[in-house]
């Protein structure tokens, strides 16, 4: 008997998924997408955080810092990146695209109490950063915020 979706996902789907992933998906191409862009590690409340920071060619551009939301990471965002930093017209945006703890490419939490958010992170981002110029578009369960240029993280190892 199926039972659909109400007991998660179905066998028939499972079973594709996993012939996609031996058969099609090819990893290390997703691996040199992102490798393609700029990484770095900082540290947020005793917590190692990676992010993209892919600047713009074009000398007006903004600071914007775009967050995912769960379950995501930054590899939604690789496609869009370009996008933003040099656009065929309107304005440019230096990125910054950090992967929250606990996903993909951040460490795990350290300890407890601290709760890892979109909105946590923007706002100790934007706190340690003082905001020259804003520009920010909420966008549904991720986020965008201004980020000025000016302080240089570290680069990724």
């Amino acid at each position: 008997m199926s039972t659909g979706w109400e007991r998660g996902i179905p066998e028939a789907r499972l079973r594709e998924l996993a012939r996609y992933r031996r058969t099609e998906f090819d990893g290390w191409a997703q691996e040199a997408k992102l490798n393609a862009f700029p990484r770095f590690t900082t540290e947020i409340d005793g917590q190692n955080i990676h992010f993209l920071h892919v600047r713009s060619p074009r000398p007006a551009a903004r600071p914007l810092l775009i967050t995912h939301g769960f379950p995501s990471s930054v590899a939604e965002f690789l496609g869009l990146i370009g996008l933003l930093t040099d656009p065929a017209e309107g304005p440019a945006f230096h990125v910054i695209a950090p992967s929250l703890p606990r996903y993909a490419l951040s460490t795990p939490l350290s300890g407890t109490g601290w709760t890892p958010s979109a909105g946590r992170a923007r706002a100790i981002w934007r706190s340690r950063i003082p905001v020259q110029r804003r520009c920010a578009d909420p966008v549904p369960r991720s986020g965008v915020s201004p980020l000025p240029s000016g302080r240089r993280p570290r680069r990724s190892r």
